[in-house]
């Protein structure tokens, strides 16, 4: 089946060091039937990080730049990836 695959990985952020930060890929298309993998791609390394599924939760314990990736996948076929900066 042709399935259109698009990873969003939502809105830039504001996040503040020691405070739990969420990203939400829930954008992606199409809704339900795909896996999501977020990829941290800049940044200070992160020491606890949450991963399920459309969200992403990790708490920063340095100030800096974050960029992370976000990409979606159903059966063999891979999206182009999303970015979204914290």
């Amino acid at each position: 089946p042709d399935v259109h695959l698009k990873a969003d990985a939502g809105d830039d952020l504001v996040g503040q060091v020691g405070k739990q930060v969420t990203l939400n890929g829930i954008r992606s298309a199409p809704r339900g039937r795909i896996g999501y993998r977020w990829m941290q791609v800049e940044g200070p390394p992160i020491p606890l990080k949450i991963e399920e599924g459309y969200t992403y939760t990790f708490v920063p314990d340095a100030a800096g730049t974050y960029r992370f990736v976000l990409v979606v996948a159903w059966e063999s076929a891979i999206s182009a990836p999303d970015e979204v900066e914290v």
